[in-house]
């Protein structure tokens, strides 16, 4: 069996990413033109979309954002959490930068603090393993 999908088909579904009411919105635009499919190439491209749905909303989308921001792709997703149940919409929007900015704070004062105590190995032990270049 070959399918045939179109980027329209595949582009449609990132309408809203955020949320599963996106996926929804989008799957149901883009399945519109499968009417003369058969139930198995429907199903397939059901699949297919969930698994790239979750992909690039689970994996890709923070890694790049983590790449860019410099804090780990865990720590955008729990920041995206975190600030968009507090605050909406808003919170998903301005919760990396603000989360990235709160991190960097932190870690200075915690590099401050090693250094005050003479513990500047501590710092380039972390560096080194966690940092690499």
């Amino acid at each position: 069996m070959k399918l045939h999908y179109k980027k329209e088909h595949i582009s449609c579904t990132n309408y809203k990413s955020e949320s599963y009411e996106g996926f929804g919105i989008g799957t149901l635009t883009s399945g519109s033109n499968f009417n003369s499919q058969t139930l198995s190439v429907k199903t397939n491209f059901l699949i297919f979309i969930l698994v790239l749905q979750q992909l690039d909303g689970n994996v890709i989308g923070p890694k790049i954002l983590g790449n860019t921001t410099g804090v780990s792709s865990f720590w955008v997703l729990f920041s995206i959490l975190l600030f968009g149940g507090m605050w909406g919409v808003v919170g998903m929007v301005i919760g990396v930068p603000l989360f990235a900015v709160i991190y960097d704070i932190i870690r200075k004062l915690v590099y401050r603090g090693l250094r005050k105590h003479k513990r500047e190995s501590m710092i380039t032990d972390y560096e080194e393993k966690y940092h690499k270049s």
